[in-house]
């Protein structure tokens, strides 16, 4: 993997493993510099609670079983934050989810793409990723935009 941590969340550590993600693949999901990551994957930093809720949808497991280091108990309070209100894919259903990133069929629907493949296939394919006007990353095969920062996007964009 080209670096080495002791499995302090040996869940979090097959996780990354599994889906062949390095260290510097969690700075822009976190937002945080790779020696800070590197301080919480070694143990040497306690990691936050939104920390956990951050990298536990990134992963798509609950937090609980991601950070159980098998010495302790689950923390009951650590639950997945996709919590989105409508079932729709509008700018409302977005502004009352409390997810961490915009699930891509909604940010698909918002700007008015036929599906979710075609504004995949759109962002993978622009040559200058400041032009899509809000923060985004790839990460393998999966497309990441951050829900606070595509919304502000989207209110700046209306208001003009």
């Amino acid at each position: 993997m080209g670096y080495r941590f002791h499995p302090i969340y040996p869940v979090l550590e097959t996780e990354m493993r599994k889906r062949g993600l390095h260290l510097y693949n969690l700075v822009p999901v976190m937002n945080r510099s790779s020696n800070y990551i590197s301080t919480i994957l070694n143990g040497k930093k306690e990691i936050s609670k939104p920390e956990r809720l951050l990298l536990a949808e990134f992963f798509n497991i609950p937090a609980i079983q991601l950070f159980n280091t098998g010495d302790q108990p689950p923390r009951p309070s650590e639950t997945p934050t996709a919590n989105v209100a409508g079932s729709g894919n509008t700018l409302n259903d977005l502004k009352a989810s409390n997810a961490c990133f915009a699930p891509i069929v909604t940010v698909a629907a918002i700007l008015g793409f036929e599906s979710e493949k075609e504004f995949f296939d759109h962002m993978a394919h622009l040559q200058k990723p400041s032009l899509a006007g809000f923060p985004y990353s790839f990460i393998g095969q999966k497309l990441w935009i951050p829900r606070i920062p595509f919304i502000q996007f989207i209110e700046g964009r209306e208001q003009k």
